[in-house]
């Protein structure tokens, strides 16, 4: 937990340490309890020699300590929490970011339901310790295309700092709201899209929600002439439950593919109108009268869309 002061190495040494102000005492990481603490060696400053990283194993605590490796002999250059939480997330491991930056990774999951994950990434510059960033890994144990929330947040805080004072805290996830926007959301598509129809028809949003979802559907399921009514008719369905974001989003690729296809033009128009972007509502409108009229058929076109576009 951040404000419990940190006593073990008092107890184990008879040393009185400050939770901010570090000595670089000289130390035996490997005279830990190897009962209560993982004891692990990691180049922790990356100057190329293997430092150690002692920490509390799970549901033995939340202790995090450093040592510096100097000419052989270990330093403690970093003593605080390891962000494990109560009835919540844990330390599972410690080791080198995959993506080679000189970072460190503290990986920390959720053993409930959905199996989380935050990831901690810290560096080390000027003879600090940075956290970075967090990534953030949520699953969504019952959606039905296998939802997988990814969210990277940016930190860029002093972890000597945020260990010390308890007015500094860490940037939170996005909400649920706005994560189609700010996170990558991966699915794993096996329903048709016929089975989508169906889902918007009869179900709450909650099981048809973001754009990512589409796109990965659009994925598996190129749009084609085959299918491109399916798709029109999806785009419909969403628009009337109100899902205009998402309705928008399908258009938009419709369009894209089959740029004459003209109840696409009528239906993203009544989509952006509902998301009140009332001009380019108006935009699809006029493309979709021009169809119109080049086809002959002026006179079926609704006399709602006049009526928007005068507006």
């Amino acid at each position: 937990m951040k404000n419990v002061v940190i006593n073990s190495l008092t107890g184990i040494l008879g040393l009185t340490l400050s939770m901010f102000v570090f000595s670089y005492t000289l130390y035996d990481p490997q005279k830990f309890d190897e009962e209560s603490y993982e004891i692990k060696k990691i180049d922790v400053n990356f100057d190329g020699k293997l430092d150690y990283v002692v920490y509390s194993k799970p549901f033995m605590g939340d202790e995090l300590y450093f040592f510096v490796n100097k000419n052989n002999k270990y330093y403690l250059s970093l003593k605080g929490y390891n962000f494990s939480q109560d009835g919540g997330y844990i330390m599972t491991n410690i080791y080198p970011a995959s993506d080679k930056s000189n970072r460190l990774n503290i990986r920390t999951s959720f053993p409930g339901a959905g199996n989380g994950e935050i990831n901690y990434l810290i560096s080390y510059e000027n003879k600090k310790y940075f956290l970075d960033e967090t990534i953030h890994t949520v699953r969504y144990s019952f959606d039905k295309d296998g939802r997988v929330d990814i969210c990277t947040v940016k930190q860029n805080i002093d972890l000597q700092m945020l260990y010390s004072k308890s007015n500094i805290s860490l940037h939170e996830i996005p909400s649920e709201d706005e994560r189609d926007e700010k996170c990558t959301i991966l699915f794993k598509i096996t329903a048709s899209i016929d089975d989508f129809i169906q889902r918007v028809r009869e179900e709450p949003y909650s099981t048809y929600e973001t754009t990512q979802r589409y796109e990965a559907l659009i994925n598996k399921y190129k749009i084609t002439n085959k299918n491109v009514t399916q798709y029109n008719d999806l785009a419909y369905f969403l628009e009337k439950r109100g899902a205009y974001k998402e309705s928008i989003f399908v258009l938009r690729h419709i369009v894209k593919d089959f740029p004459s296809r003209t109840v696409a033009y009528i239906n993203l128009g009544d989509a952006l109108w509902g998301k009140k972007d009332r001009d380019k509502a108006k935009d699809a409108y006029q493309t979709y009268i021009k169809l119109m009229k080049e086809r002959g058929n002026e006179s079926k076109i609704p006399k709602q869309v006049f009526k928007r576009v005068s507006l």
